[in-house]
């Protein structure tokens, strides 16, 4: 399994991951969509509007799409990116934010291993576990965020889909980009 889509089936669900989304927690529970929402054909200002909402308003938006980002993630990657407020959140720019932003810049651990800058994997898999909580913690087994959280990937699995996206990259000579979406 890729590594992209090892995360999305731990985050955004194994059915529609791109329009996943939560509303955040409440009494040690995850609040799950009150309604249908498509967020692939969603505006970034109105995602952005949406996040900014009160915890209490069942239009609030907290962990979005695919990779499911949380609101400081979200702004931080629209900022890095250069990603106009008009442009919609399809399945392409989700992916582009996994992949530019995510896994290179916040979480350089695991762009450096994927691409054999490093041979330390458990620094990839830290990386991996704080951002994503279904990612069990590399030191501990469990969610790096606890309590609500259940760490659904163990690291023996995210080992095998970082192993595989280094081989496709150093190995086959795939792209980045190319080599985290390889099976």
């Amino acid at each position: 399994m890729s590594l992209a889509k090892l995360i999305s089936d731990g985050e955004g669900g194994k059915t529609d991951p791109y329009n996943a989304y939560n509303r955040g927690t409440a009494g040690g529970k995850i609040l799950g969509a009150k309604f249908k929402r498509s967020l692939v054909t969603g505006r970034i200002s109105a995602i952005l509007a949406d996040m900014a909402l009160p915890a209490a308003n069942t239009n609030r938006l907290f962990a979005v799409g695919r990779y499911q980002l949380i609101p400081t993630t979200f702004k931080d990657a629209v900022t890095a990116l250069k990603i106009e407020k008009t442009a919609v959140f399809d399945v392409e720019l989700q992916d582009r934010i996994f992949t530019e932003y995510l896994l290179t810049r916040k979480r350089p651990h695991i762009f450096d291993y994927i691409t054999g800058l490093s041979n330390d994997i458990k620094a990839a898999a830290l990386d991996a576990s704080k951002e994503w909580a279904s990612i069990a913690d590399p030191n501990t087994g469990y969610s790096h965020y606890g309590n609500e959280n259940v760490a659904s990937i163990t690291t023996t699995q995210l080992n095998k889909a970082l192993h595989a996206a280094r081989s496709a990259y150093c190995e086959q000579g795939m792209t980045f980009d190319k080599a985290v979406f390889a099976d």
